[in-house]
């Protein structure tokens, strides 16, 4: 065995070999050469609620976010997957549909469920890798918060995983709930905007930022600063597309969607998830004219990296 100059080795082991992004169903092949392989995997993420639509006078909530789906990131010896040239089945769970306009004096649709991510290496009885998506956002209701959509756990060696649930939206006020970006397990969607009883005015949807707490000042987006809001609010006229960004690198889910703004004569929808991330809340409107949907969940999404 070649030990190299004072028996040190000629060569560095554990040097990236590749990245691979994947957004669709399929599989990934382990190539020779390979010793671990760091999997991130999310998810699909949950729609948005869609705002509701009351006659002026009755509080109303907007739409609530979706929730984003349940992610892991490991480091596993390729060994323990069945050794080189094993293939990983890979399937991407769809993100959650989005909530349905609301009619005169009703409450807005419910965002669907994320779709579950699973990796399984082929001709082996055991899933590898297993990651429900989102649940969905509570639509607009009349005189009361909508509620988010429900976090769920994932899996890998029978050790679970959790996350931060997104934005909701009260009634009462018609504020819209804002997602704040703590860590990676905050890629939730923001509420919908809506329409208060005694003053009815339009109001800004929910928005994601960078957290400003002072024990989250080190943020791993180089793009963005702490307390950083990414993009700025909807109003009830110009909705908010997302940006599709990383909370932190390929290795990391997408941020959450938007909420739309509330209006006295419309409303704007809630902006999609990215990559796992939950959808933001449609936002409220009165009677007669049309409330903001929701918007769509990110779907799931994987990244292996493969090391020497």
């Amino acid at each position: 065995m070649n030990q190299g100059i004072f028996g040190f080795p000629p060569t560095l082991s554990g040097a990236i070999l590749s990245t691979t992004e994947i957004d669709v169903s399929g599989s990934y092949r382990i190539s020779p050469g390979t010793n671990r392989l760091i999997i991130f995997a999310v998810g699909g993420g949950g729609g948005g609620g869609a705002g509701g639509k009351q006659a002026s006078g009755v509080a109303q909530s907007g739409g609530a976010a979706g929730s984003g789906g349940s992610q892991i990131y490991q480091d596993f010896n390729v060994e323990d997957l069945g050794g080189v040239n094993t293939t990983l089945s890979i399937a991407i769970g769809a993100g959650g549909l989005a909530g349905a306009t609301a009619g005169d004096t009703t409450t807005g649709g419910s965002g669907g469920a994320g779709g579950t991510t699973t990796i399984t290496p082929t001709g082996k009885i055991g899933t590898l890798i297993h990651c429900p998506g989102g649940g969905g956002g509570e639509g607009g209701q009349g005189g009361r918060t909508a509620a988010a959509g429900a976090v769920r756990q994932g899996w890998f060696y029978q050790v679970t995983t959790s996350h931060i649930i997104g934005g909701n939206s009260v009634a009462s006020t018609g504020t819209p709930g804002s997602t704040a970006i703590l860590s990676v397990n905050s890629h939730g969607g923001a509420g919908g905007a809506g329409i208060i009883a005694a003053t009815p005015a339009a109001i800004g949807g929910g928005v994601i930022y960078f957290s400003t707490g002072s024990s989250n000042s080190s943020i791993g987006n180089i793009e963005y600063g702490r307390g950083f809001t990414i993009i700025g609010t909807a109003s009830n006229t110009v909705a908010i597309v997302n940006p599709k960004i990383h909370i932190l690198g390929k290795m990391s889910p997408g941020i959450g969607g938007h909420g739309g703004g509330s209006g006295l004569t419309g409303a704007t929808n809630g902006a999609d998830g990215y990559r796992g991330s939950g959808a933001g809340g449609g936002g409220s409107t009165l009677n007669t004219f049309t409330s903001g949907a929701g918007g769509t969940g990110g779907n799931g999404y994987v990244c292996i990296v493969a090391i020497s």
